[in-house]
């Protein structure tokens, strides 16, 4: 597969993918919500963005520490496959493009998409959106290809697996982000 095939593939277009992710993501947002807590001082946002959303985890795990919860994402398919709260709603939409009047959220949030992102044209849209005061939380859990039940696994990741399905293209450039 060529750069330029990488660059087309959309991965979260298929309905089947977006169920597959909806079923199996590992819930990890609490240890998320916990840090945001410890890091902000704030026990309560009143209005949260949560920006590459896929199919609304991290939208759902933010309703504990926000009045009511916004999902962007991308992808229609991602997006049929989020939950039903009244205090959450979602919209397509490309994190560099959102659909927000400017300092609408007190807190905007992105956890595991930031590295399919044009990133300075999302940072100034998030800029954008947040209050004056706000604050924008970016995470990111990393697949390590390792199993404690299955040491061989590892190499079958990088033998087998990443070389019959290579990775599409993304930005893994290391950015310091400055929080507040």
């Amino acid at each position: 597969m060529t750069q330029d095939e990488q660059q087309i593939i959309n991965l979260f277009i298929l309905k089947t993918a977006a169920e597959r992710y909806a079923k199996s993501r590992p819930f990890f947002h609490p240890l998320v919500i916990k840090r945001i807590k410890e890091f902000t001082a704030c026990e309560q946002f009143k209005l949260a963005l949560d920006v590459g959303c896929g199919t609304g985890q991290s939208t759902l795990a933010l309703l504990e520490i926000a009045d009511q919860v916004t999902g962007t994402d991308i992808s229609a398919e991602m997006l049929s496959q989020t939950p039903k709260d009244l205090r959450l709603r979602f919209f397509q939409s490309p994190a560099e493009k959102l659909p927000f009047e400017n300092e609408t959220f007190d807190l905007v949030t992105v956890g595991l998409a930031f590295h399919w992102f044009e990133r300075e044209k999302f940072l100034s849209e998030a800029n954008r959106v947040l209050h004056p005061n706000g604050w924008l939380v970016i995470y990111n859990k990393w697949f390590t290809c390792e199993m404690k039940e299955n040491l061989d696994f590892k190499t079958w990741c990088h033998e087998e697996h990443f070389k019959r399905y290579p990775s599409p293209l993304r930005n893994y450039r290391i950015s310091t982000l400055l929080l507040k």
